[in-house]
This record gives structure tokens, C-alpha cells and sequence, in this order.
């Protein structure tokens, strides 16, 4: 009896370790089924490189560079390597970096920026109320010409344009001064060139005129002018700024002969 109960059990655990094989071979048929897979080509899986797909092409022009404010872009070139210039709008100067390079972003990004990038803007400058500038002019009458001329100063940084205009009282006032004696005209005693000063008799009267110095004045124009030259003994041309000169001055070069060549 004993006997028998231990076979029984012996069966039963073969049973148990046989089924689980029995069920899943009934119904096989000799081909297991395979389950589909994507395959990837690890050249081509643009997320296993982590770069833009292949169709996407690696850029080589920035966008184009964003202005200041109140500015603008001095340049056109945008590809890789290329540099422009910031420029602001008069009546504003620019604050920070005046020029800007096309560059590649480090990594594997694949992107081309503006370096550096917001890191400048216009600013507007303060307007300063300038004294007005009036120059005297040595000629009681003037010279239209050189009293329409148009000067050019600077007053912390702000450029000031001022039409010159001659007030009658102010040249007369300023032609009695004790320094200004030059301006009056009589007739001296002059040795004007080597010829006369190896022949004496050759010394005649020359207006007092004659005998000042080249003076190009202060201001910035440009006139065209002659003088008297005492050491040569002839009239030299030479560039008037248009402002606190003397008379030894002549539009033409006939002028200045016919007043001091004797």
C-alpha cells in the first residue's frame, strides 16, 4: 500500500512537468512567428547622432544681423566668418560693441549666430545750448563773400554750424583798439626787396599796409588771397580762414601789385 502511494505521487509530479510542454507544442505547425522589427541604420538615425537630419543641409550664411535701435548695419555679408558694422542715426552714438562676426556655435548644434549679440545700442545725445560764435572782421565794410562763411565747432561732442554776420559797430569798435593799430593806413618809409636794399635810390613810399606779416587766421575756410612778401619784393598767393586777418590782403594778385610793387 505504501508502496503504491509513492508511485502515485512520483507520477503525479511527472504529469506536472510534462503539461506546461504539451500545451504550447499543440497546434505547432513548424514555423514560429517572428516579430516585426524597425532596423536602423545607425549612419542614418539623425536622434543616434543627435544632429539635423541628413536633408538638412550644415548653414553657412547667419540670418541677417538685427540693428540698433535708432541704427543701422554698415555691411552685407552674412556667411560664415563675415563682419559688420553698427552705425547709429545722427543725433545718437553707439554704446558697446561696434562690430559684429558671423560665428559657429560650439557642439553639435550646427547653427551660425551674430557674436556678439545684444550687447549694444544708441544712444541719443544730450543738446547743449552753445554761446553764439560772432567773429570780427578787420574790413570796415567786410567781405560778402568771407562774411557768409559757415563755421564748424565742437561742444562736447555736439557739432554746432553758426552762419557768421557782421555787425557794423562791433568791426568799428574792435578796429580803434590799441592792438589793432595795423588797420590804419599811412604812407611810410619801406625797404621791400634785395634790390632796394643794394640800391637806395630805388626806396620809394609803400602804404604801412604792405609791410604786415601773412596772416591765415583762426577760422576753418578756404580763400584764395594775396599778399605782399617784403623779403622777395613780390605778392605771394596764400590761403585766408576767412576771420581776424590784416590788410595785407588782396582778392588778386593785380591788386596787391598795383598797391605795394613799386
Amino acid at each position: 500500500m505504501a508502496r503504491t502511494w509513492r508511485c502515485l505521487q512520483a507520477l503525479t509530479l511527472v504529469l506536472l512537468f510534462i503539461t506546461p510542454y504539451s500545451v504550447i507544442s499543440q497546434g505547432y505547425d513548424g514555423d514560429l512567428p517572428v516579430e516585426e522589427v524597425e532596423i536602423y541604420d545607425r549612419e542614418e538615425d539623425p536622434e543616434d547622432r543627435g544632429v539635423n537630419s541628413a536633408d538638412e543641409a550644415f548653414p553657412t550664411n547667419c540670418n541677417p544681423p538685427v540693428p540698433p535701435e535708432n541704427g543701422y548695419i554698415e555691411g552685407t555679408e552674412t556667411k560664415l566668418g563675415s563682419q559688420v558694422t553698427l552705425k547709429c542715426n545722427p543725433g545718437f552714438y553707439l554704446v558697446g560693441t561696434s562690430t559684429m562676426r558671423c560665428l559657429a556655435v560650439p557642439g553639435l548644434a550646427r547653427k551660425l549666430i551674430w557674436d556678439p549679440q545684444d550687447q549694444y545700442y544708441c544712444e541719443e545725445r544730450e543738446v547743449v545750448q552753445a554761446p553764439q560764435i560772432q567773429e570780427l572782421f578787420d574790413d570796415e565794410e567786410g567781405d560778402p563773400e568771407e562774411n557768409e562763411l559757415v563755421h564748424k565747432d565742437s561742444l562736447n561732442g555736439v557739432e554746432i554750424e553758426q552762419e557768421e554776420e557782421e555787425k557794423e559797430e562791433e568791426v568799428e569798435e574792435a578796429s580803434n583798439r590799441p592792438d589793432d593799430s595795423e588797420f590804419f593806413e599811412e604812407p611810410v618809409m619801406l625797404q621791400g626787396s634785395e634790390s632796394r636794399k643794394e640800391n637806395p635810390s630805388k626806396m620809394t613810399e609803400l602804404p604801412e599796409l604792405c609791410s604786415y606779416p601773412k596772416v591765415e587766421g583762426p577760422c576753418k575756410a578756404s580763400f584764395p588771397r594775396y599778399y605782399y612778401n617784403m623779403e622777395t619784393g613780390d605778392c605771394q598767393l596764400f590761403t585766408y580762414g576767412g576771420c581776424r586777418g590784416n590788410k595785407n590782403r588782396f582778392k588778386t594778385v593785380e591788386d596787391c601789385e598795383e598797391t605795394c610793387v613799386q
